[in-house]
């Protein structure tokens, strides 16, 4: 599935690239209710959840969908302002109409990306309950919240994040800033050079699909096309492996990447193509003598008992999937198992699927 970004009607003078305190916060707070899918920010993890009294982390908690995987709209750019201080974005966000917010906060709340059906749910209170409670208790109960009292959902939620800047959030953002603010002029510069290549270059999942044309590697499939209307792009320490691309109807595209990603994403078909190779138990017979040492085809065919041409197949499927490089040695080619890219495949299995 693939997100398309069509930037042929869009000038670089639309593309503000920024940090943002909120995002970021966001970001911890996901790695903190979602800490087994993040294990390489344990020590931000550990840190953070240390710094929460047990009051302030039980509402992180409740008001986790917010932040799980969906990433509540809210957080994100409201408007063409540039907001890069946290007051100004916590003031947006205490400013925007309750309507707005309600409707924001209820697609956060139910989650699984249907955009277009919040708006209608939550004009049903009832039905809009109970499609959360279907996919969680804690969904419907912070559903529950919502519908009863907007206005003090919203109040209580600002309150939580204020709590977490003051205990965590502004730490982490004082030591990131400098480095996200690096990134940031990066981006700019090249952006100003071409649009495709510099938003591809975003991520390894990421491709120039044609003149314009940027297609990510996401799990849903949709074409955006922003013209001329504000575009951000926001560097961010803690989002990694994620790239999130927000949009809505009277909302900023908002495009959020991670900075000092691991040195390889796979996209979705190279991580099939992996455990495709894995799937069969000949490769795997042959796995194991590579890993070993490296060999030749035919010392292959022999200790296995089968024809060269049945060695030749596997090795084929092992190379394309990244497992096997064969390397010529003199006349001999001599073929090895890649134990790094095997021994990451576990990290790489969760990586992508949450990516």
């Amino acid at each position: 599935m693939v997100v398309t970004l069509d930037l042929r009607s869009t000038p670089p003078s639309a593309v503000t690239v920024q940090g943002s305190p909120l995002i970021e916060t966001m970001a911890l707070l996901h790695l903190v209710t979602e800490r087994e899918h993040h294990v390489e920010q344990r020590a931000v993890i550990e840190a953070t959840y240390s710094a929460l009294p047990p009051a302030v982390f039980a509402q992180v908690e409740a008001f986790a969908p917010l932040w799980s995987r969906l990433r509540c709209r809210l957080f994100f750019p409201l408007d063409a302002r540039s907001l890069p201080e946290w007051e100004p974005q916590l003031a947006a966000l205490e400013g925007l109409d309750l309507a707005s917010f309600t409707t924001l906060a209820a697609e956060g709340v139910l989650g699984l990306g249907r955009r277009g059906q919040h708006a209608d749910l939550i004009a049903r209170p009832g039905d809009f309950v109970a499609a959360c409670r279907a996919r969680a208790t804690a969904r419907g109960d912070l559903a529950q919240r919502l519908v009863d009292d907007p206005q003090r959902f919203r109040g209580d939620l600002l309150g939580l994040l204020h709590e977490v800047w003051e205990a965590a959030g502004a730490r982490d953002w004082v030591q990131s800033r400098p480095r996200l603010e690096r990134a940031a002029e990066q981006a700019r510069d090249d952006l100003q050079r071409d649009l495709a290549t510099a938003f591809a270059n975003l991520s390894d999942t990421a491709e120039v699909a044609g003149p314009g044309r940027v297609a990510f590697d996401k799990l849903d499939t949709f074409s955006l096309a922003p013209g001329a209307q504000p575009l951000y792009v926001i560097p961010s320490l803690l989002h990694a492996p994620h790239l999130t691309i927000k949009s809505g109807e009277g909302r900023p595209l908002t495009v959020v990447y991670p900075v000092g990603r691991a040195p390889e994403q796979l996209s979705l078909q190279a991580l099939q193509s992996r455990l495709e190779a894995l799937a069969s138990p000949f490769r795997m017979r042959l796995l194991r003598h590579l890993l070993s040492e490296a060999q030749t085809t035919s010392e292959l065919a022999l200790r296995l008992a089968v024809d060269d041409s049945q060695v030749s197949r596997a090795l084929s499927l092992l190379r394309k999937a990244g497992v096997v490089h064969s390397v010529r040695s003199g006349g001999t080619l001599l073929h090895h198992a890649d134990a790094v890219t095997l021994r990451r495949l576990g990290v790489d299995v969760v990586r992508t699927i949450l990516r």
